[in-house]
């Protein structure tokens, strides 16, 4: 081999499953091993593993802690596969939780399976969106179980930021800060090549929206790059996709505070509730951040507002850890002496009971819950609770994938049921825009842009849509080609 080969063995053509292979002629790396989401074929390709040998593996590196690019490392014991796993030191410090839960939910969903008390969601009416959550006729499979999570977690090595780390032979790896979440990075390889000078391959991972009001800005790297493995999760909107026109100027975290003032208001007018079904890491840090503003305006009165997730709690009080990545506005409150995310109508609950207190609740709330789809977790209680009142507010506040209950209540369903109680949808529901931890199609240009080098695009973790999207958009814009490749179709660098 005399070039470097790159290919795609997963979030090809959809947003989950990430999972790339860089082969240089010394060396194989994998970046990422993340789980299928969404319908139950989705769920159902998790347990058919990607076409490589990891025993021949040299490195595994992890972009980030959530479950759609990490969520199948628990696999790598049995794969064959027992070298070190690359991360960021938040990532490194958030896998463990995220691994160890994992397992705790597979076992979870095997007991739910024998007692018959997994949960079933479904869309009743109108009939267009009818949809059923998966009634399984046979017990799950367990992907893996705490022995081999805690296996994964030992091995573990915490990378700091911009600096060279060798990983495999003739390959050497550096971090850049991506914004998306607590630990985000994208990868760089510097690879080796016999006879000839090294190659650099950026691999993306998940860019976040520049400007955050949370995370410092994206950083990038200081020499030329031979080739870029891209996310294009919200490319479809270059084409007007998601009900957004490609001249349509990308909201951001600032008008999404905006829209929450005046939400918060409506919610305390009617003496209602406001439900925001949320990824416990990302999504939930900047939810909490928007009301923490809100109350030092002194908008949100006595409404307490409740993060209902144990990990969505951790990662909000693991922020301070490294105040490097965090905004400037934040890390001046953390040099201030503040915690900006802990205000006094502040709730963060940690376990079912704690939760239980909600439900009694006869006055205005806000209410983070997981999971960010609706389709298991303590947001299923609310949802029962609330949706048949006209006072809640129901906002999605980022993508939601399609065949699950967010993805139904999003488009308009008027009576769907859970756990066979139906229920008639009278709340109010919309989109709470600015808070995607994704980069806009403009802002996905502009990171490209600012990769040193003009080097070759191959576009991954986007719908079909998405990434001819993206491809029209950096050819219209950059005047590059960019490809959009199938599952494990090779590429030489």
């Amino acid at each position: 081999m005399s070039a470097i080969r790159i290919s795609l063995h997963g979030a090809a053509g959809e947003v989950t499953g990430s999972c790339t292979l860089v082969e240089t002629p010394m060396a194989r790396v994998v970046v990422d091993l993340g789980l299928y989401q969404g319908s139950p074929e989705n769920e159902a390709r998790n347990h058919v593993m990607p076409s490589i040998d990891f025993a021949r593996v040299d490195a595994v590196v992890v972009t980030h802690a959530h479950v759609d690019h990490c969520g199948r490392l628990g696999l790598l014991p049995a794969l064959g596969y027992d070298g070190a796993i690359f991360a960021s030191e938040p990532t490194a410090a958030l896998l463990p939780v995220v691994l160890r839960s994992s397992a705790s939910l597979q076992k979870l969903r095997v007991d739910e399976f024998s007692e018959k008390t997994a949960p079933k969601c479904e869309v009743l009416e109108p009939a267009n969106l009818r949809w059923s959550s998966w009634e399984r006729h046979e017990s799950p499979k367990v992907l893996f179980g705490h022995q081999a999570a805690g296996q994964v977690a030992r091995e573990l090595i915490a990378v700091p930021w911009e600096e060279w780390e060798d990983i495999a032979p003739g390959v050497r790896l550096r971090l850049h800060h991506a914004s998306h979440m607590l630990g985000a990075a994208s990868v760089e390889l510097e690879c080796e090549i016999p006879g000839s000078t090294p190659k650099r391959v950026l691999l993306s991972g998940d860019i976040g929206a520049f400007g955050s009001p949370v995370l410092a800005p994206h950083r990038f790297p200081d020499g030329p790059i031979d080739a870029v493995v891209m996310e294009s999760t919200n490319g479809a909107r270059a084409l007007g996709g998601a009900g957004i026109a490609a001249a349509a100027p990308a909201k951001t975290a600032k008008d999404g505070v905006g829209e929450l003032r005046e939400l918060v208001a409506l919610a305390r007018e009617r003496d209602g509730r406001i439900l925001l079904p949320s990824f416990a890491v990302g999504r939930s840090q900047l939810l909490v951040y928007a009301f923490s503003q809100l109350a030092r305006e002194g908008v949100l009165g006595d409404t307490p507002v409740f993060l209902d997730s144990g990990m969505a709690s951790r990662a909000c009080s693991l922020m301070g850890r490294w105040p490097h990545l965090l905004s400037p506005a934040l890390q001046r409150a953390r040099l201030a002496g503040k915690d900006p995310f802990d205000f006094e109508q502040f709730r963060p609950l940690r376990s079912r009971e704690e939760s239980g207190v909600i439900d009694g609740m006869r006055r205005s709330c806000a209410v983070i819950a997981g999971s960010g789809f609706c389709d298991a977790g303590p947001m299923l209680r609310h949802l029962l609770r609330s949706l048949p009142k006209k006072s809640t507010l129901l906002l999605f506040a980022g993508h939601v994938l399609h065949d699950t209950l967010a993805w139904g209540l999003r488009h308009g369903a008027t009576r769907i049921a859970i756990n066979g109680e139906v229920i008639e949808v009278h709340a109010q529901i919309g989109k709470l825009s600015g808070f995607s931890g994704h980069a806009s199609p403009d802002e996905l240009v502009e990171w490209l842009e600012r990769v040193p080098g003009e080097p070759r695009v191959i576009l991954n973790h986007g719908t079909q849509q998405a990434r001819s999207g993206m491809a029209e958009l950096v050819h219209d814009r950059l005047g590059r080609a960019a490809v959009a490749p199938p599952l494990e179709v090779t590429h030489d660098v």
